[in-house]
């Protein structure tokens, strides 16, 4: 007895070009940049990925990897050795507490959007590594993003999607 594939979730600029890259697959599931519920459910349920586009559609790729293809926390967290701290957007004053000393990647409770990404940045010296439980939590500009990797501050997810490119000619 053969065993039940895992669904994949197949990725394409609209659905209608991901449902056909699905092709009619049993459990395949299809996304895109605007409709990314399957999208979750790969996060949640660690299923597979497949980017489905045109080498020249440069639109989508560049959506896929500004929003999509975060890298691994856990695997550039065993360079953070000196220790994570933790930022949310607090609701009320909170009292500052002393650091116990630089750290060098920081758990973000929440969405980073633009405006965070520069507070952070505004704040002083930030950590090179940026930590966000998964891609739905990234809000960031492409521009902005462009502005983080200059200062060489890499931003990854805890539950990253696991996916590949198919490139169609």
């Amino acid at each position: 007895m053969s065993p039940i594939p895992a669904p994949v979730v197949f990725v394409a600029p609209t659905m209608a070009a991901a449902r056909r890259a699905a092709g009619g697959r049993p459990g395949a599931l299809a996304a895109s940049p605007k409709r990314r519920a399957a999208l979750t459910r790969a996060v949640r349920e660690g299923l597979s990925v497949v980017y489905v586009a045109s080498r020249r559609d440069r639109a989508f790729w560049t959506v896929v990897g500004d929003r999509f293809e975060l890298k691994s926390a856990p695997a550039l967290l065993r360079g953070a050795i000196l220790g994570i701290a933790r930022h949310r957007e607090p609701a009320a004053p909170v009292r500052k507490s002393p650091r116990v000393g630089p750290s060098r990647a920081l758990w973000i409770e929440g969405d980073l959007d633009n405006a965070r990404a520069r507070a952070l940045l505004r704040a002083g010296e930030p950590p090179g590594l940026w930590i966000l439980e998964d891609f739905e939590h990234s809000r960031i500009s492409g521009r902005l993003r462009e502005r983080l990797s200059a200062r060489r501050i890499r931003v990854a997810v805890i539950r990253p999607l696991l996916g590949s490119r198919v490139y169609l000619p």
